[in-house]
């Protein structure tokens, strides 16, 4: 949800979640998540007032070329694969309890210019358009039988050769706790904007 700027301050961000709440009760829905960005003091106020509860905070990350590292003859080569083995591989070796964006039926949705690519069957990579300046990743997974073997780094090196020359970026919808020491060991940076979970129950 976004207020045009002219019209902020009014209470019409307060008017429509209200709408929203009422007839979210209505459906007897049993709950509402939404992601906020930690760093709108506004928009937390709103939905704290409204009920809303911090459930945890979702942090991205990012890859510049010219941070990078010499990658030798040896590299990784991505291969293509169909994002729907993607979605249906994270519905059986992905983490329980995803965010929304992250989850099985989100990435099922995935269609063109997404891309997804495998390295070795082990590890996957989700991209959102292949074709753009900053290639935006979507989704990361490595086999549960092959973590905390160096496929994590690998997937991650592989796809900075892959898309040479232009920026990586994971969006801030990680949870903070699941591989950070993954993305700081191969020289990727903390995205300084993060956000924060809510959630309200009925």
């Amino acid at each position: 949800m976004a207020v045009a700027p002219d019209f902020r301050g009014r209470g019409v961000g307060n008017n429509v979640m209200k709408a929203a709440l009422e007839e979210a009760t209505l459906r007897k829905d049993r709950s509402m998540i939404l992601e906020v960005i930690e760093q709108n003091q506004a928009a937390l106020s709103l939905y704290t007032g409204l009920g809303f509860h911090r459930v945890r905070r979702l942090v991205g990350y990012e890859f510049y070329p010219q941070n990078a590292h010499s990658h030798g003859p040896d590299i990784d080569r991505l291969d293509d694969i169909d994002p729907l083995i993607v979605a249906r591989l994270i519905a059986t070796e992905g983490e329980p309890d995803l965010p929304w964006m992250l989850m099985p039926e989100t990435m099922a949705a995935a269609t063109a210019p997404f891309q997804a690519l495998h390295l070795n069957e082990i590890a996957f990579a989700v991209v959102a358009d292949p074709n753009d300046e900053k290639i935006v990743i979507r989704a990361l997974l490595v086999s549960k039988a092959h973590r905390r073997q160096g496929w994590g780094s690998r997937l991650l090196s592989a796809l900075e050769a892959h898309f040479a020359g232009r920026p990586l970026v994971v969006p801030a919808v990680v949870p903070e706790n699941m591989a950070p020491a993954l993305f700081g060991r191969v020289g990727w940076q903390r995205q300084t904007l993060s956000q924060f979970e809510m959630k309200i129950d009925f």
